[in-house]
């Protein structure tokens, strides 16, 4: 084998290996979602789905390695490893797109609450778009089991102290409390300002509130997932959700640049070593199964000598058993 050869059938070994150990990651982080109350985020359709991926790819795995491992370097399973590499590529490039779309989503919905730039949010919201918004403030709200308890009493203005009952979510409490509910951050809920917008205007219109906002509710309003929401919009996401997005999001799509490479390295160890349909390696299997050894050694004009047979020793026996006298 050339180098190139044993380097395309390298990478396929070890892209192989690499979706072995991928493929049980994504098993185990998804299925940690059902026993841990960071499920309770993530829809169970999408944690099925990682698992579903997970399992796939680890099947994929498999085929990689029986392929690449192959002594007769067939090209049926090498065929198979390809077409799911280019699939799996393909899906990756696709949740790369949808990341950067959901990231452009949150980071439109995260200027509710900021005075200087809630001139430059869509006055309304999609509807799609807050239901991504709404699912995902509301499964959060009931994850962590806010608790929000007003510490002065001075509607519209009001200081607050925010806690999650949950001690899995310690630093979404912490970041809530210091950065947009502590008592160096009162919320302004009058007629016109940026909460008020939020939570009573049209900005999520679809997203319809559970609790009127008076002054006596003041306090309910923020024991709920919008109200919670409109007050710290950007807290929440640039500081605490952001970051993860944009690690996932570029771990994807280095994910992706690896599955491209590998479908490479598989493209060329079918059309430039294997043969596209089998047939080089076919070949070279037959013409070494057609050599044969010959150990009789050859004259000069290059024509084999067959060994002369013994001759038969005579025996001085009769066939009768008798002996033969000699003088």
């Amino acid at each position: 084998m050339t180098a190139s050869s044993c380097l395309s059938n390298l990478m396929v070994i070890v892209s192989a290996t690499i979706y072995l150990i991928l493929g049980v990651v994504l098993m185990a982080a998804a299925a940690s979602t059902f026993f841990t109350p960071f499920g309770e985020i993530l829809e169970p359709l999408y944690a099925s789905s990682v698992l579903g991926g997970g399992v796939v790819i680890f099947l994929i795995a498999v085929i990689g390695l029986c392929a690449a491992c192959d002594k007769r370097q067939r090209v049926c399973l090498l065929w198979l490893f390809t077409v799911l590499t280019f699939i799996v590529f393909c899906v990756s490039i696709g949740l790369a797109v949808a990341m950067f779309a959901y990231e452009d989503v949150l980071k439109e919905a995260a200027k509710v609450n900021l005075e200087e730039e809630v001139q430059t949010v869509t006055q309304a919201i999609s509807g799609a778009n807050t239901a991504v918004v709404k699912t995902l403030a509301t499964n959060t709200f009931s994850a962590c089991g806010a608790n929000t308890t007003q510490t002065e009493d001075e509607y519209p203005l009001g200081f607050f102290n925010f806690t999650c009952r949950d001690s899995w979510f310690n630093v979404l409490g912490d970041t809530v409390q210091e950065k947009c509910l502590g008592p160096t951050n009162a919320v302004n809920a009058s007629m016109g300002s940026t909460f008020y917008k939020c939570y009573e205007g049209n900005q999520f219109a679809t997203w319809v509130p559970t609790v009127d906002l008076t002054s006596s509710t003041f306090e309910g309003v923020l024991n709920t997932p919008k109200g919670v929401f409109c007050a710290c919009s950007s807290e929440l996401i640039n500081d605490y959700i952001l970051p993860y997005l944009s690690w996932a999001k570029w771990v994807t799509i280095g994910v992706a640049v690896f599955f491209a490479m590998v479908f490479v390295a598989c493209l060329v160890q079918i059309c430039c070593v294997r043969g596209v349909c089998g047939k080089k390696s076919e070949e070279k299997f037959a013409d070494m199964e057609s050599v044969q050894m010959n150990t009789y050694p050859a004259d000069p004009n290059n024509n084999t000598i067959e060994p002369k047979k013994k001759k038969k020793q005579q025996s001085g026996k009769f066939n009768s058993g008798g002996y033969v006298a000699r003088p």
